[in-house]
């Protein structure tokens, strides 16, 4: 026998990862969201789409991509991948973009082996993230730590109002 201890918030991904390592094939999946997506990042995607049957064949890896977004729209995908064929399309279709809430949206799928992949030049979408990676591991599960008065506890945040919501 075997036991663990998993957080409550940890169990669907737990399960996901025990069930492919016991009874899937040696397939590895790659959850990736792209914010940017200007001249770089469309070619990222161009690139991902290309590769996306050679890397399943040959490497065993399979790349999803479940997120996107640019400065006006964000588009997180509710179960399944982003249909790289007609993404700009989707990402047009998506929801205004909100920083803080694209992250949110990331963080509370809880998706194992994500890669945030970020193609802009700008360092609030750095900084979002970054605060978020650094709260999820402080226990506080990405809120602000102090969200009346600037932070105390090096998270980054500066004063009562959030910023990088919108565009950047």
């Amino acid at each position: 026998n075997i036991s663990a201890v998993i957080s409550s918030s940890d169990v669907k991904k737990a399960l996901n990862v025990l069930h492919e390592s016991f009874f899937e094939s040696v397939k590895k999946q790659l959850n990736i969201f792209i914010t940017g997506c200007g001249n770089v990042g469309s070619k990222l995607i161009g690139q991902i789409a290309a590769q996306q049957v050679w890397l399943e064949k040959h490497l065993n890896l399979q790349l999803r991509v479940t997120g996107l977004a640019n400065s006006r729209k964000m588009v997180v995908s509710a179960d399944d991948a982003i249909n790289l064929a007609n993404w700009k399309e989707i990402l047009d279709e998506g929801e205004p973009m909100d920083l803080d809430e694209y992250v949110n949206k990331i963080i509370g799928k809880n998706l194992r082996n994500s890669v945030f992949a970020d193609v802009t030049a700008s360092d609030i979408v750095a900084g979002a993230y970054a605060r978020r990676v650094r709260a999820i591991r402080s226990g506080r599960g990405g809120r602000r730590c102090h969200p009346r008065q600037s932070c105390r506890c090096r998270c980054g945040v500066r004063g009562a109002r959030g910023r990088g919501r919108g565009g950047w």
